[in-house]
């Protein structure tokens, strides 16, 4: 049984590792079909595909974001400030640095890079439960919205019997409504599973007492 539910695991952590790529496949496929059909497209998603291309570039850049460990990116107020609501400072005309230290580094880094892109991928980093938790609470504090959303959707798909109180307990913590269905939903499912369980037990409790009279 436990080799049973070893195997079945590992077979999650291969869905969920290909549900990413295939998410990053989506966004990459999506820039092409951009570039080849631009004037079909509208503003919006020209203005993503143009962003996209200023990931870490010198060109236009006006402010630098520091990472942990020293490193920095090469960062845009204006497409910084149209995509989080909160960086920490009240107006970035009087900055040219933004901290992002108190973050993992490649929290840090993908944060960012799907600030400008809308992807995660294309560098070595872990995505596990750890990397999704903590990137949720980085788009809570910056008001990253769609990043907020992204992160409790990835998380929903690893709601198992073992994760699943803890990520209730977070879902109240930084307001993800979709993590906290998810978890209500299997939680509902355990005690619709237990309850005949519990009801067998009743009844030969029952019987037992009425032997004894």
């Amino acid at each position: 049984m436990f080799v049973l539910a070893e195997e079945i695991n590992e077979e999650l952590s291969d869905i969920k590792l290909e549900y990413e790529n295939l998410r990053s496949q989506l966004c990459k496929l999506e820039n092409l079909l951009c570039k080849e059909n631009g004037g079909e497209f509208g503003l919006s998603t020209r203005l993503q595909l143009q962003a996209s291309k200023l990931f870490n570039t010198d060109q236009f850049s006006d402010v630098q974001v520091i990472l942990k460990g020293g490193n920095h990116i090469k960062a845009h107020k204006m497409i910084l400030a149209a995509s989080g609501d909160d960086w920490g400072v009240e107006q970035f005309d009087h900055v040219d640095m933004l901290d992002l230290t108190d973050l993992r580094y490649d929290v840090g880094y993908a944060l960012m890079k799907w600030v400008y892109t809308d992807d995660f991928g294309g560098y070595s980093v872990q995505l596990d439960d750890n990397f999704f938790i903590e990137m949720m609470q980085a788009a809570k504090v910056c008001k990253l919205k769609a990043l907020h959303i992204r992160c409790q959707k990835a998380l929903s798909t690893m709601v198992n019997n073992e994760t699943c109180e803890r990520f209730l307990k977070l879902s109240e913590e930084f307001d993800a409504k979709i993590l906290k269905e998810n978890c209500e939903k299997l939680l509902g499912k355990k005690t619709v599973i237990n309850l005949p369980r519990m009801e067998s037990q009743f009844e030969r409790q029952v019987t037992k007492d009425t032997e004894q009279i």
